[in-house]
């Protein structure tokens, strides 16, 4: 029931852009991050004293992101002041100041540089 009173529009620059289906994959994950940042603000407003939980975990959302792509979203998440936490298998994070790298190596998972 509730499906039925929700409608979805995509909008680039005010104007209706189709179906998210026609989204390439760097694209798509925008509009994913996008969703992600809107839930998190609407749930964490509606906590006790409008404070909620400033952790976002981001797994595996970015991969399709071309660099600068990266850079810009890595600047808008920079500014939220949260913890961000973003689990890839790819470079996502060259270049990034803080990061927790780990290594799989002979079947056993450790620290890397």
């Amino acid at each position: 029931k509730v499906r039925e009173k929700i409608s979805i529009s995509l909008l680039r620059d005010g104007m209706d852009c189709g179906s998210f289906g026609k989204f390439s994959a760097g694209e798509a994950a925008r509009v994913n991050l996008a969703t992600i940042l809107a839930m998190q603000k609407l749930v964490n407003g509606n906590c006790d004293g409008d404070k909620g939980l400033d952790l976002l975990v981001l797994d595996e959302i970015l991969e399709a992101v071309d660099e600068a792509g990266l850079a810009s979203m890595f600047e808008a998440l920079n500014s939220l002041g949260g913890t961000v936490l973003v689990v890839s298998h790819g470079n996502v994070a060259e270049g990034y100041p803080h990061k927790l790298v780990i290594v799989k190596e002979n079947g056993e998972s450790g620290l890397g540089e």
